[in-house]
C-alpha cells in the first residue's frame, strides 16, 4: 500500500500550488453532497454561536490575534475606560497584559 504524501503547509506554498491545493473549492457544493448536523455537532454549534468572542491584538514585533471569552459588564467596564484615556480596545489589553507580568517578575 501507497503511504500517503505529508501535504506542504498552505503558508508554505507558492501560488500555483495553493491553487491546485484549493482547485476543488472553486465548484459550488451540490446538495445531493451534504448532510444534517448530528444532535452532538448541533449541540455544539448552538454553544459556539451563542458564546461572545473577542479579538486581542498584541504588537511584539510580530502581530498575533488571540481570541479570548470576556464577560459583557467587563467588557463595557474596560471599553468605557479606554475611551476615557484615548486608548484603544487592543491598547488598553496590552498594557493591562505588560503591567499584570510586572508585578509577576
Amino acid at each position: 500500500m501507497k503511504k500517503p504524501t505529508k501535504q506542504k503547509p498552505w503558508t508554505k506554498m507558492t501560488t500555483a500550488e495553493l491553487a491546485r491545493a484549493t482547485k476543488q473549492f472553486d465548484k459550488p457544493i451540490r446538495l445531493e453532497d451534504t448532510r444534517p448536523l448530528s444532535p452532538a455537532n448541533r449541540a455544539r454549534w448552538e454553544r459556539s454561536r451563542h458564546q461572545p468572542i473577542y479579538s486581542l491584538h498584541v504588537y511584539n514585533g510580530k502581530q498575533r490575534t488571540v481570541r479570548i471569552r470576556v464577560d459583557d459588564a467587563l467588557l463595557r467596564q474596560f471599553d468605557e475606560f479606554a475611551k476615557r484615556n484615548n486608548m484603544t480596545r487592543d491598547e488598553f489589553i496590552s498594557r493591562s497584559l505588560r503591567s499584570a507580568l510586572a508585578f509577576v517578575d
